[in-house]
């Protein structure tokens, strides 16, 4: 059964055009079908190619030969459309090749003249462009919460993914030619998806730097130089692209009739408030509050770089990529400082707490302060540990770990100090047994002047400490404590420390440099005045050494025991500044990085002392290679962060076997 299922699913496959592909030939009974005879009730959209309905196709399950169903996107083009026979089959053919998480896929097609109907997945959101400025329009069916800044940054960066794969991530240049938001789709966890490829163009190879080509794509959003030149390059995308990001900011199209004159014009409206300094009346207005002012700046001035006149001025979709990373990254840290904020105030609530129902009276230094404890799990002092009535102690986790701390650094709890055995208690000050008491006596307002400088409390590391994985430092903020400076550093062999570069945010992704190394965080509590409390430091790992999961293990001592190992990349070619397809070989006495196109070898040298492997703390899926004679090249995993990870040590222990058996 399972056989004939699966001959019977071939069978449908035999019109698909490109083999290596995976379309498939729908009949025109089956897409009759699947839309009720294109029932105008399952319509869920309307362009120039035609209407967009949501059917059930079924299919034969592979392996069980059941038979299943599932939602598909079905478009059907229009007798009328000034689209034709020619974008239907650019999209075919392109889709059939291309996947990617971040562009829609093609499930198949159906070409019965006159009917041209192509199928993709079902995408459950809809397009970005009714999420952005389309929520009260007059017939939607039903009304749309406005996205978040986060939300807007990550679908921002999926999009980037998706064009940067489309620029540089096969064996030829693709140029989508029509990026806008109603081309970008939302999956139900909000994952974007470019669609409609249908006035896309291939280069020939990724040395070509451009196609001439008839001028076409939408109003608002062409790159200027390509409507005079009429030349299309990677470039003109990320014109495109500009647009998108304004409109994520501004929540609201590129041309809009409705508004004053000066503001019809997206683009050169935002470029006056831009020239001028006033950001702020850029901003989508159910997105004030949400923005902190430096990832406004660098969102604001990567929409500007993209939509620069000369396209040799413009970013690549790489560095575009990674300009929006890092400002997800400004954004996530202004949060953090929010969160800490709140947490301040909790805390304050809790002080009042003891204070209103008396439970701070008569409490000692055994009562609710919590102390570090030191590396082997022991108390840094007798009465170390939360009395068990405490209120803190019945919602405490009970999977919470204690931190660590060395003994060169007095924590907020130091024992040392004119007379201070708890910040709480100045039990040896004459006559105060505790500062909330002497709050009352004295009329003081906030018993928090008493207290020492800015403080964190039960600093911990979250997260798995193994390569690929993110670790966060994290605390409770007391003492006025309103944002932290964190450090991340290896401890090497010989106990020095050694500062990770960019390392400087709460959150590190732990990579191969970490491999038999221990990791410390180093955090540093700061208030609104900038005064600095004292440095709490903790150990990632429990005070242990980071180590490969098993099977990145495994992996690695099967390539060393071969004496070979094959990895597709990426080179970042300084030339074009594009992403060349290529592949690295590794044998046990060099290696070498092959063109995938034209199979030329573009590095090849023996493993020596001189040859360097980094690993930037800021590239998520990036390493730094430094050759023998001195030239650096930057290399990608295609956003795989364990190939990243599994090369790199490989590469390492290739290395490493060969100067020890120099020496």
């Amino acid at each position: 059964m399972a056989a004939q299922a699966e001959a019977s699913y071939n069978a449908t496959r035999n019109g698909a055009i490109h083999p290596e592909g995976s379309c498939r030939l729908f009949s025109l009974d089956e897409v009759l079908t699947a839309t009720n005879n294109f029932d105008d009730t399952l319509v869920i959209g309307n362009g120039g190619f035609g209407k967009v309905y949501r059917g059930l196709i079924s299919y034969l399950e592979w392996g069980t030969g059941e038979l299943r169903t599932m939602a598909a996107a079905i478009k059907r083009l229009n007798a009328e459309s000034k689209q034709g026979a020619r974008e239907f089959w650019t999209e075919v053919k392109m889709l059939s090749k291309l996947r990617h998480t971040h562009l829609v896929s093609l499930i198949g097609y159906c070409n019965e003249l006159p009917e041209m109907i192509l199928v993709y997945e079902y995408i459950a959101r809809g397009s970005l462009a009714n999420h952005l400025y389309e929520r009260s329009a007059i017939g939607s069916r039903k009304s749309v919460s406005p996205l978040t800044w986060e939300q807007r940054l990550t679908i921002c960066i999926g999009v980037a993914r998706g064009l940067h794969y489309l620029h540089a991530g096969t064996n030829q240049k693709f140029i989508h030619r029509d990026v806008k938001t109603t081309n970008i789709l939302l999956d139900h966890n909000w994952v974007a998806k470019i669609c409609d490829f249908g006035l896309s163009k291939g280069t020939a190879s990724h040395s070509a730097s451009h196609v001439s080509t008839d001028v076409k794509g939408t109003f608002g959003y062409l790159d200027p130089e390509y409507f005079l030149t009429r030349r299309l390059t990677t470039k003109s995308d990320v014109y495109a692209f500009g647009v998108v990001l304004l409109e994520v900011l501004c929540g609201r199209p590129p041309v809009d009739t409705r508004l004053v004159e000066e503001q019809i014009d997206l683009v050169q409206w935002a470029q006056h408030c831009i020239k001028k300094g006033k950001h702020d009346e850029l901003i989508d207005p159910s997105l004030f509050g949400q923005i902190p002012p430096s990832c406004l700046k660098s969102f604001v001035e990567l929409a500007s770089t993209c939509l620069h006149k000369d396209r040799k001025s413009r970013p690549t979709m790489a560095e575009v990529l990674g300009s929006l990373e890092l400002t997800l990254v400004s954004q996530q840290k202004g949060r953090t400082k929010g969160i800490i904020s709140k947490a301040f105030q909790i805390f304050y609530q809790w002080l009042r707490f003891r204070k209103d129902n008396g439970s701070s009276r008569g409490q000692s230094k055994q009562g609710y302060w919590r102390r570090f404890v030191g590396p082997d799990g022991s108390s840094d002092r007798a009465g170390a540990n939360i009395r068990s009535d405490s209120p803190e102690e019945k919602t405490r986790d009970p999977s919470f770990r204690f931190p660590t701390r060395h003994d060169e650094f007095d924590s907020f709890g130091s024992e040392e100090g004119p007379g201070i055995e708890d910040p709480l208690q100045f039990e040896e000050s004459p006559g105060i047994e505790d500062p909330l008491q002497f709050e009352e006596s004295h009329g003081i307002e906030d018993p928090l002047q008493f207290e020492e400088g800015p403080g964190i409390e039960d600093f911990q590391i979250i997260g798995e400490a193994k390569p690929g994985y993110q670790l966060v430092g994290c605390g409770f903020p007391v003492r006025g404590t309103s944002h932290c400076v964190f450090q991340w550093v290896r401890l090497l062999q010989d106990g020095t420390k050694q500062y990770i570069e960019g390392a400087t945010e709460p959150e590190y992704v732990v990579t191969a440099d970490d491999v038999d190394k221990y990791i410390v965080v180093e955090c540093i509590p700061m208030d609104d005045r900038d005064r600095q409390g004292e440095l709490v430091w903790l150990f990632a790992n429990g005070q242990n050494k980071i180590t490969c999961d098993p099977d990145t293990q495994l992996e690695i001592d099967t390539y060393v025991s071969k004496g070979e190992a094959t990895f597709s990349i990426l080179l970042l070619m300084d030339a074009s500044e594009t992403w060349e397809p290529t592949t690295l070989v590794l044998k046990r006495s060099g290696y070498q990085i092959k063109d995938n196109i034209y199979q030329e070898t573009l590095i090849a040298e023996k493993f020596s002392k001189d040859l360097s492997i980094k690993i930037p703390s800021w590239l998520s899926t990036q390493f730094v290679l430094t050759c023998s004679d001195g030239s650096s090249h930057l290399l990608n995993t295609y956003n795989d962060v364990r190939v990243r990870d599994t090369l790199v040590l490989t590469m390492r222990m290739f290395q490493s076997k060969v100067l020890f058996a120099v020496h």
